[in-house]
């Protein structure tokens, strides 16, 4: 399976962000949650969608690149949501 991420980010329907990738010469979109760029990366105090998207950009995409290895496309697209992210116990 070929997968190439070429964007570009941009902000999605719902409020996250979009990221455009090609899967074995297919396009899908990989749709970001705006629960999920909160909850990435909770050290951060960035408040703008595509801020949170750049400063974890390659956290992102590879659980993007996980869940279509694993077949989680439905209508051309990857959801990351806040669910993708365990919550740590300290």
């Amino acid at each position: 399976m070929d997968i190439y991420f070429c964007g570009p980010a941009v902000i999605s329907p719902e409020g996250g962000v979009s990221y455009r990738a090609k899967v074995d010469y297919r396009t899908i979109f990989c749709r970001i949650s705006l629960d999920a760029l909160k909850r990435v990366s909770t050290d951060n105090d960035l408040t703008d969608p595509m801020a949170q998207f750049q400063a974890s950009k390659a956290t992102l995409l590879a659980i993007a690149e996980q869940k279509i290895k694993a077949g989680q496309i439905k209508d051309n697209l990857v959801w990351i949501t806040m669910q993708d992210f365990s919550k740590k116990e300290d």
